[in-house]
């Protein structure tokens, strides 16, 4: 009976002989040939780096990138930083503090605030959303518990020009 060979062996010289091996095949099939190089990546849980390459050789292929990514690039480019970190500042402060947070939970229109992230897809757009959204629930929580709230975000909260702002760039 054949040993199925160890871990180590996997991760070291065989890993590489098959590497080496896949990469001299691939050199065969597409020397010589004319093809569209397609790469995309993200991070893993870790946030490591991943990335994926894919090789295409159709002629009547057209590749270009993905709309949801470059549309929340727009959407950075499109929000001021003042006025995303306004919003990120309330919406950190009610998610990182127990009272303000279940306060939130028990509004029945509220949703749970989303934080930004490059990577997201829409990541812009649902910030801006659900700001709005939840601002009626954050205006009745700082005007029923003003005392036990940050007076810095009592005020971000009752300001009416960054509610404006988020809703004619989200509209």
């Amino acid at each position: 009976m054949d040993k199925s060979p160890s871990r180590k062996q996997i991760a070291g010289n065989l890993l590489g002989t098959v590497f080496d091996q896949l990469q001299g095949d691939m050199k065969k099939l597409i020397d010589g040939k004319t093809g569209t190089l397609v790469q995309d990546g993200w991070s893993n849980i870790h946030n490591e780096p991943v990335i994926a390459n894919s090789l295409q050789d159709d002629p009547d292929l057209t590749v270009c990138g993905c709309s949801a990514h470059w549309l929340n690039l727009l959407g950075q480019d499109l929000t001021t930083h003042s006025l995303m970190n306004h919003i990120v500042e309330v919406k950190t402060y009610f998610r990182n503090h127990h009272k303000p947070c279940d306060w939130l939970i028990e509004r029945l229109d509220s949703r749970k605030p989303q934080l930004p992230g490059e990577t997201r897809w829409k990541s812009q757009l649902t910030i801006l959303d659900r700001y709005i959204t939840n601002r009626p629930s954050y205006m009745k929580i700082v005007q029923d518990h003003e005392e036990e709230i940050d007076q810095n975000i009592v005020k971000k909260v009752q300001d009416i020009n960054i509610f404006r702002n988020a809703k004619d760039i989200a509209d």
